[in-house]
């Protein structure tokens, strides 16, 4: 985790920090300043904390600190009292999560209800060949090819994959778009993200009704 409390202050790692505790579950947490791994906390025992919790990379920092440090690391609470921390949430209600590691289906479902309004960036560099056969999917070989398309166009909320390169490939009503990372970024911090997605997709929908046969049109028809 990138933030803790110290005397009611969300505060960044620092090695000559004592007593800081998590801002989930008020354990105790330790700096961990090291020169290999990015500085962050971590529980000073094996307290269950959120389950949702991944182990951070660069990767995922670098994507948190495009944003605002009060919109990073947000607690976000459910009507019965269920909590969990979002990667980044604007003030008008977007969280934005970033995926690096492997996850179970179950728990992207879990994470799209609980948050809703949700819009996923997942690391396409983590697998090796996950840019390469994403790349085949889009040359007419169907989506079955890419493993990254078979694991998020079964949800309906918009997923960006990040090649580590300036573009964004994304999926949004099984719909494939393209966006700027310089640009996505603006636009979630002027809140004109979902507009902005909306309005790609539409695009993509009347290329499709004029019978443009577009890779977006293979994913929604499914072959």
């Amino acid at each position: 985790m990138k933030f803790a409390l110290y005397k009611e202050e969300r505060v960044e790692a620092e090695a000559n920090i004592q007593g800081a505790v998590c801002q989930v579950c008020k354990a105790e947490v330790i700096a961990k300043c090291g020169d290999i791994k990015i500085h962050h906390w971590a529980h000073k025992s094996k307290k269950k904390c959120d389950h949702w919790w991944e182990n951070e990379t660069q990767w995922h920092r670098e994507w948190k600190n495009e944003f605002p440090k009060d919109w990073q690391e947000v607690i976000q609470y459910s009507e019965t009292g269920e909590k969990h921390v979002a990667d980044v949430k604007t003030p008008k209600g977007l969280v934005v999560e970033f995926q690096h590691s492997p996850i179970k289906p179950e728990e992207i479902l879990a994470r799209n209800n609980f948050y809703e309004n949700i819009v996923w960036i997942v690391d396409g560099t983590r697998r090796p060949t996950d840019e390469k056969k994403f790349e085949e999917a889009l040359e007419w070989r169907g989506w079955d090819s890419s493993r990254l398309l078979k694991d998020w166009t079964i949800f309906p909320k918009p997923v960006f994959f990040d090649f580590g390169k300036p573009l964004l490939w994304g999926v949004s009503d099984g719909f494939i778009i393209k966006f700027e990372k310089k640009d996505f970024i603006i636009s979630v911090k002027n809140g004109s993200i979902k507009r902005k997605i909306e309005n790609l997709v539409l695009s993509e929908i009347i290329k499709t009704r004029r019978g443009r046969r577009t890779f977006a049109s293979v994913i929604k028809r499914g072959y």
